[in-house]
């Protein structure tokens, strides 16, 4: 009788392309709750406020803690999800990305506010294309740094290979 050594191969480090794939899903999914969450409460509470002042600001306020929630913690999860497989201290993606959206949902309504009640022209749509460029930015620079702190400590131990 024979006896056989079972060895098991030591597992492979994850290509790029594997994790962005895991990512784009994650995101694809958290985005449909996200920003769809976002778009309904807002559809529903625009029109029960009226034109004051206070009213504007208080939509204002709710959308941007909806925002913040939904876009920064719902859309945060399946993402963690992702990550946690990969770096070391991937719960901080959670608050890292909470911020982020809050930061640019000021962003947006503010230069949403501006809007004329007879409507958008074309230099009301420069200012909101360069508001959405700004909330962007802000948004991808919180993101931008949280990944890299996760990466350069992911690439010390070796669990990611870039190349």
């Amino acid at each position: 009788m024979s006896s056989a050594i079972i060895t098991q191969k030591p597992a492979a480090a994850p290509s790029p392309w594997h994790i962005w794939r895991q990512w784009v899903a994650a995101n694809m999914l958290a985005e449909l709750v996200g920003l769809g969450g976002s778009a309904v409460i807002g559809a529903l509470m625009f029109p029960r406020l009226g034109n004051t002042v206070s009213s504007i600001i208080m939509l204002a306020l709710l959308m941007i803690l909806c925002g913040t929630f939904l876009e920064g913690v719902l859309v945060a999860l399946p993402q963690w999800v992702v990550l946690r497989h990969y770096v070391r201290r991937a719960g901080w993606w959670i608050p890292a990305n909470a911020l982020a959206w809050a930061a640019g949902m000021v962003v947006v309504f503010m230069g949403t506010s501006i809007i004329p009640a007879e409507g958008i022209n074309p230099a009301v749509g420069m200012v909101l294309l360069v508001t959405l460029a700004v909330a962007g930015a802000i948004v991808g620079a919180i993101h931008g740094l949280t990944l890299v702190w996760f990466c350069t400590a992911a690439n010390k131990k070796g669990v990611i290979k870039w190349t």
